[in-house]
């Protein structure tokens, strides 16, 4: 490491003197050449003063002095305005009494007093710890705003420079748009490749991002691969055009493969918009934004949505829902409905699918698309879970009881139900316990929990079906799902989504999908559930390609258990 003395030698010092004294001057001079022939001297006055040399912070130092205490401290006032981001030293015989915290609390760096000015060794080492202090303070301002892998706006200087932006006092009429920006499955990468890969790839995620923005908005790194864009506008509609055309300039930009180590990956993006004017601050807009990117992802790989009034009055509903979900489950508010699954070659009854309801004491019958997704990120959604599993079972036997001994009851699975370590252990104690049929239990998943911990997924599904529990993949088709996977896991059962179902008859794509899941199935010895009937024309559609089970709107909705026992009754005798 080099010495102080070695550090201030090796650099061309500019000591820039604002209203010293001739005689001040001199004497520094006479120092400053004999101890560091590489540092000189510019003597102006405030009036004179070029703030060309405010633009090399790191290399001038600014001396000042002025004729009496109060007009120095006016002069130090007024240099931190001109020059915020150079050290500043202060000399004068009348500052020998003044507390070296009043002028720090100004704006100094340090301060000499005019008897230890005389002294070529204090002047120097005032220089030296000017220069020092002010490189350690750029660190440390380097290290609060800037990110240190990407050197990206830091979220710390953002939130202090789009709040002064955004401040409703600022005399400036600009609007501003705030982009959401992350990288769709980056967790997944980052945990199989290792951080250096994805530190690869989030280097070359930022600078695509600074390629599409340039000097045209304010880019940082808000988290681990979530980035915000800050575009300034004339008005509201210029300002959410232009974020629009950002976003689809980013879009195009991030479609190419990333490279890491020797190989490359795709990942997609998505981003959220929110623009202002809008109620509430920078934590407001950064919350819109940030919920306009969720849903972004839920509609397609690769997009991006504007936050609107839907997407405003869905989140207030889910915040007025939010504190009474802990509540329903212990309030007894959930209701299991039942929707039936006919078999096509009987017509009879042979099962139902058991699918939750919120009875909320004020807000009435509450639709799970409302509050699931809510339980999911609360983590609500094991213990309810584990709830629709006991009183699922509970209506099995009651309908076992009337006679109906074959009848198969299905219920959903979230995929974060497999993050409970106990989930074996805790469904087979409530089967035990309760005396449930385990075989006539069905146990629904998506694709989508499938592929988030094979290995772990794959132990659970095969423990529970030592039990006899059976498994249906929901929403077949919509997901990942590969040849290999169906093969190695105990699933009994595809459910087709409804969404392939709709428009059977009219689109061939969507008639061959179907055709080809229900061939697929045949060939791997599985059951297939239709589900979204809605028409004669649908049934008629599916039973001529050979599926086995439909479920939707053309047998009945999903009803409470009284009304079920009376459609088992009309189907079934």
């Amino acid at each position: 490491m080099q010495s102080a003395h070695s550090q201030f030698a090796d650099d061309q010092i500019i000591l820039l003197l604002i209203e010293s004294s001739p005689q001040c001057a001199n004497n520094l001079k006479a120092h400053l050449t004999h101890e560091a022939p590489h540092g000189y001297l510019v003597y102006q006055s405030l009036n004179e003063l070029s703030l060309d040399y405010c633009l090399s912070p790191s290399s001038v130092i600014i001396v000042c002095s002025g004729r009496s205490p109060d007009a120095s401290m006016s002069l130090l006032t007024s240099l931190k305005d001109l020059c915020p981001d150079n050290p500043i030293l202060v000399t004068g015989s009348y500052f020998d009494s003044t507390p070296e915290a009043a002028l720090i609390n100004l704006g100094a760096t340090d301060y000499l007093p005019a008897c230890a000015a005389k002294s070529a060794a204090a002047v120097m080492k005032a220089v030296r710890f000017c220069s020092l202090t002010h490189k350690h303070q750029q660190e440390v301002s380097n290290l609060r705003n800037s990110d240190p892998l990407t050197s990206a706006n830091s979220r710390c200087f953002f939130y202090r420079y789009a709040t002064e932006q955004l401040n409703p006092a600022s005399p400036s009429s600009d609007h501003f748009a705030l982009l959401s920006i992350d990288l769709d499955g980056f967790w997944r990468f980052n945990t199989r490749k290792g951080h250096r890969s994805g530190d690869q790839v989030i280097l070359e995620f930022c600078q695509r991002i600074h390629s599409v923005i340039g000097e045209s908005g304010t880019v940082a790194r808000l988290g681990q691969d979530e980035f915000a864009i800050l575009l300034k506008a004339p008005c509201a509609a210029d300002a959410t055009e232009i974020a629009k055309a950002t976003a689809s300039q980013l879009m195009v930009t991030m479609s190419e493969a990333y490279q890491y180590d020797e190989a490359r990956t795709f990942l997609p993006c998505s981003i959220g918009i929110a623009t202002t004017p809008i109620p509430g601050d920078l934590d407001t807009l950064l919350k819109n934004a940030g919920l306009a990117r969720l849903s972004a992802k839920k509609t397609q790989a690769s997009s991006f949505v504007l936050y609107d009034q839907f997407l405003r009055q869905n989140d207030t509903r889910e915040y007025e829902l939010e504190p009474d979900v802990a509540n329903a489950l212990r309030g007894e508010q959930f209701e299991l409905y039942l929707q039936p699954q006919i078999a096509i070659s009987s017509g009879k009854i042979v099962g139902a699918e058991a699918l939750i309801r919120w009875n909320h004491p004020k807000q009435g019958l509450v639709m799970p698309a409302e509050f699931i997704e809510l339980c999911e990120r609360n983590g609500m959604i094991i213990p309810i879970g584990y709830w629709a599993i006991h009183n699922a079972g509970e209506q099995l036997k009651t309908i076992q009881a009337l006679g109906y001994e074959d009848f198969r009851i299905s219920v959903n699975l979230s995929f974060r139900q497999f993050q409970d370590i106990q989930l074996v252990k805790i469904i087979k104690r409530i089967l035990l316990q309760n005396g449930i049929q385990s075989d006539l239990l069905n146990l629904e998943l998506t694709e989508s929990a499938l592929i988030r911990d094979e290995q772990h997924v794959s132990h659970c599904l095969k423990e529970l079906a030592d039990l006899d529990v059976t498994f249906s993949l929901d929403d077949f088709g919509t997901g990942y799902s590969s040849f290999s996977l169906l093969q190695k896991l105990p699933i009994n059962a595809l459910k087709i989504d409804r969404s392939f179902i709709r428009d059977i008859t009219t689109s061939t794509s969507d008639a061959e999908i179907v055709r080809v899941i229900i061939n697929l199935a045949k060939s791997l010895e599985k059951e297939v559930v239709a589900e979204g009937v809605e028409t004669q024309e649908q049934l008629e559609f599916v039973r001529s390609l050979g599926c086995d089970h439909v479920q939707g709107y053309y047998y009945s909705p999903p009803v409470p258990m009284s009304n079920f026992l009376e459609l088992l009754k009309q189907h079934n005798g």
